[in-house]
């Protein structure tokens, strides 16, 4: 976890969180290289007000690992899917348990396009164009004035739903003696899937035989069909 000071400087902390994350991706040659930045001196500004959950943090994510990238001339050795993954589990460095739809959306994004956003089997976004049409649409965005700072209400909001999850999908896998797959980490370690999709997806293996792939193609039966097993499992 990266500690930083609270107040007005603690958005420098998504820089130093960005920096943490790509360390490990860049290669010893690029990190002792002479030409390699001494020093980064960085000037943030925007209009977005703060807590007024719009992804700020995400954007703020990404765009450090672009600017930390240039700065060591090697933006061409991460490549779009590898700067989201990172991106993704740097930024719960800060210390909140975000998913991944804002760091993609960020990284992914095309002007006058909607994006799909797909994580199994793998990140995958694809943009499609938004139909032009007279008069133009247009998308309005207002801000309700109610402030939804992650970081200190994660604890007891945004990081206990998550554990509340994770908690939920170890129950299930021990009492329906389920074998969860495991993935590799953006840092290159081996971590078990411990979510309720993986929980359904071992199920409905188990009712389909064995090699059945995650294609995102479950269908509602099998979904009615799995919360129906959950609910006679769970306390």
């Amino acid at each position: 976890l990266i500690h930083h000071d609270e107040g007005s400087q603690r958005w420098g902390n998504y820089f130093a969180v960005a920096w943490k994350g790509l360390h490990s991706h860049l290669p010893p040659s690029v990190l002792s290289a002479s030409t390699r930045p001494r020093t980064i001196s960085i000037l943030v500004d925007g209009s977005i007000p703060p807590e007024s959950s719009l992804s700020s943090s995400a954007a703020m994510t990404v765009c450090s690992s672009l600017v930390i990238l240039e700065a060591f001339g090697a933006r061409s050795l991460v490549d779009r899917t590898e700067m989201a993954e990172v991106a993704i589990e740097s930024e719960r460095l800060v210390g909140v348990n975000s998913g991944g739809m804002d760091q993609a959306a960020s990284i992914f994004g095309v002007p006058s396009h909607a994006l799909h956003i797909a994580f199994k089997p793998k990140l995958l976004a694809t943009p499609t164009a938004l139909p032009p049409i007279n008069p133009p649409m247009q998308f309005v965005i207002v801000n309700t004035l109610v402030v939804s700072d992650k970081k200190v209400t994660g604890p007891i909001h945004y990081n206990l739903r998550t554990a509340e999850l994770r908690m939920a999908s170890r129950a299930l896998q021990r009492r329906l003696g389920l074998k969860l797959p495991t993935h590799t980490t953006a840092s290159g370690q081996q971590e078990e899937d411990v979510t309720i999709r993986s929980i359904f997806r071992a199920w409905l293996a188990t009712q389909q035989g064995a090699g059945s792939e995650d294609k995102g193609d479950e269908t509602e039966e099998q979904l009615n069909a799995f919360a129906k097993v959950a609910a006679e499992n769970l306390p």
